[in-house]
């Protein structure tokens, strides 16, 4: 099981469309949530930063769709272009990859594990002080899907 950034409870299911309520709408377990406005990370350790260790979790424990939600919230902070916002448009599309694999779509998964390695293959080595090698690599070998995050943290396991 990977490793837990934040303390907060996570989500009663993970979406996957036609499974389960839309999370937004009602009887959706985000229902009535207001819309995330992500703050800036601090280079040193964004972990720092409770919403980017939460989306972290997320997407490490399969909450794929609730991910993106987090991480498209950064994106929209980061004004959508550079490395810091290119960064999360990868993780975005990891999160969309992870939604598709669940609902059973192999290649729209793969479309998108496609445009995250290539988002990622145009950063430099560190963004925000984490290594887009060894994500990047976790991607390339289909490792993504058992706990991303990233160097600099320690152990991955419990």
């Amino acid at each position: 099981m990977p490793k837990r950034f934040s303390q907060r409870e996570l989500p009663g299911y993970r979406y996957i469309p036609g499974k389960f309520p839309h999370p937004n709408k009602e009887g959706g377990h985000s229902y009535g949530v207001p819309e995330l406005v992500a703050s800036l990370l601090e280079v040193g350790d964004p972990f720092k930063n409770s919403d980017f260790s939460y989306g972290v979790d997320l997407l490490n424990m399969g909450y794929y769709w609730e991910s993106h939600v987090v991480f498209e919230a950064f994106w929209n902070a980061y004004g959508r272009v550079g490395n810091e916002a290119n960064f999360f448009k990868a993780l975005i599309a990891l999160g969309a990859a992870g939604v598709k694999q669940g609902a059973g779509d192999a290649v729209e998964r793969d479309a998108h594990l496609l445009r995250a390695q290539v988002l990622l293959s145009e950063l430099p080595a560190q963004v925000l002080s984490l290594s887009i090698v060894e994500l990047r690599s976790l991607v390339e070998s289909g490792q993504w899907t058992e706990g991303i995050f990233l160097a600099g943290r320690g152990d991955q396991s419990e």
